[in-house]
This record gives C-alpha cells, sequence and structure tokens, in this order.
C-alpha cells in the first residue's frame, strides 16, 4: 500500500524568500536557493510539536523553515517565522501543512502528522 497525507502535490512556482517576523519581533528574511522543507505550524498541534523538535536529519536532510500565520506563546523560545504573507505565497491554506521547495519550485506537499510520515513522504520527490 502507497498511503499519503494528500493524493497529488501541486507542482507550483516557489517564492524565491520569505519575509516575516521572529521570536525577538524583528523582520526577517529567508533566502529558499536550493531545496528547503517548509513546515506551517499552529499552537495546541502535537504533529507540530513533533516537527519543532525534529532534527534535519530526521526529515531527510533538508534545512527546515517553519511558518506561522499568528504569533504563539509556543514559539517564543523556537525558530518560527510569523508570515501569514509566506503562506499564501506557498499555496498554504492551514497548518499543519508542509512544502518541499526544490529551486524555486514547490515539488512536494502534505498534511504533516510527524517527522517520520514527512520524511517518508519527502523522500518521494527528492
Amino acid at each position: 500500500m502507497n498511503l499519503r497525507s494528500i493524493d497529488e502535490p501541486r507542482e507550483r512556482p516557489a517564492p524565491a524568500e520569505l519575509i516575516g517576523i521572529d521570536s525577538s519581533g524583528h523582520t526577517v528574511s529567508v533566502p529558499l536557493s536550493g531545496r528547503h522543507l517548509i513546515v506551517a505550524v499552529k499552537p495546541d498541534c502535537d504533529g507540530c510539536r513533533s516537527m519543532l523538535d525534529a532534527t534535519s536529519d530526521d526529515v531527510a536532510g533538508l534545512p527546515m523553515v517553519f511558518l506561522a500565520a499568528q504569533p504563539s506563546d509556543e514559539w517564543r523560545d523556537r525558530q518560527v517565522l510569523v508570515s501569514p504573507r509566506a503562506l499564501e505565497e506557498l499555496g498554504i491554506t492551514w497548518p499543519p501543512f508542509y512544502v518541499v521547495v526544490d529551486s524555486g519550485r514547490i515539488v512536494g506537499e502534505g498534511v504533516v502528522f510527524g517527522p517520520r510520515q514527512v520524511a517518508e513522504e519527502i523522500r518521494r520527490v527528492i
């Protein structure tokens, strides 16, 4: 059986950078050259917490960027970029969700249940 969190990813262009507010309240820009795993998180989400605790090695070795639509006390000690605009640019309508960006294109996406599931799905597209 070959289960995935979504039927088929929607390949589409990705922005060259993500701009948002970091946990210190500063505006930052994250360039997206090469491959990245972008994970949209929300408060009170077990799958989101497990992804926030994961390392790059846990998810196919890709650099990870975490995005949220709104600030939260849960992000205070985490590297989460708050940017509704970046979520919109990536075509993410609601967390928990991930996209894989490769050289300016979104090549994979899905719902987040945890690092192991995301890693297995990512291996199909990289």
